[in-house]
């Protein structure tokens, strides 16, 4: 019966989690604009095409209610798994950090065509590995600044955040877990193959780059 309601516990948290993940910010800021993100731009819900398409600080916005709901997913995971009887913390992390990062990317709202989860799996790391996320966010910061070019910054800060994790983790730099490792380098596996397109056109030459539209 406690086995029953363990697997109970995290099937409800993986639910809440990918609940809150499918919430698309970025469809809605667009719609409070007049504006239909989906056919504007890249057509995608992200951040970085509210930026491109209503400016940097409705993008800000969008990148922060993203993150946040990848970080909720997290933290109310656990108060929900505690609330049913189950006290195995840490699973519970993961379930509602995988939910939330699932429902961003597949939202059954929008026909499962969803982000590419760059904000929503940043909170999620964060709830659950400060120290690779806030090292892999700064590196986004100084990449963007430095080449304008979103998809470089995204994909490379997901990936030093992978290798941050499992390097504080088999160090003892930050008590992560295995588990939560796994579940980082599966986010960022998925972060960079729903960039697949982007990566195409820098190997290309002709990435979207901010600095272009400037011009």
């Amino acid at each position: 019966m406690e086995h029953s309601n363990s697997l109970l516990a995290y099937a409800a948290v993986v639910l809440l989690g990918y609940l809150l993940g499918s919430i698309p910010w970025g469809l809605l800021i667009g719609f409070i604009n007049g504006v239909d993100i989906r056919t504007k731009g890249s057509h995608n819900i992200g951040s970085t095409n509210v930026t491109r398409i209503l400016g940097g600080a409705w993008g800000k916005i969008c990148f922060a209610l993203d993150f946040s709901k990848g970080f909720l997913a997290v933290v109310l995971g656990v108060w929900l798994a505690s609330k049913m009887g189950c006290d195995a913390i840490s699973t519970a992390r993961i379930c509602g950090g995988a939910g939330a990062v699932a429902g961003h990317i597949f939202p059954v709202w929008l026909r499962f065509k969803g982000g590419k989860g760059v904000a929503t799996g940043a909170g999620v790391a964060m709830a659950l590995a400060f120290w690779p996320i806030v090292l892999g966010l700064l590196l986004w910061v100084f990449l963007e600044f430095k080449t304008h070019v979103v998809a470089i910054a995204s994909i490379s800060a997901a990936a030093a955040v992978a290798i941050l994790s499992l390097l504080f983790q088999i160090f003892g730099w930050e008590h992560i877990g295995w588990p939560v490792v796994l579940l980082i380098w599966i986010m960022v596996a998925f972060i960079i193959y729903r960039h697949k397109e982007n990566i195409q056109r820098l190997m290309e030459g002709n990435e979207n780059s901010f600095k272009k539209a400037a011009k």
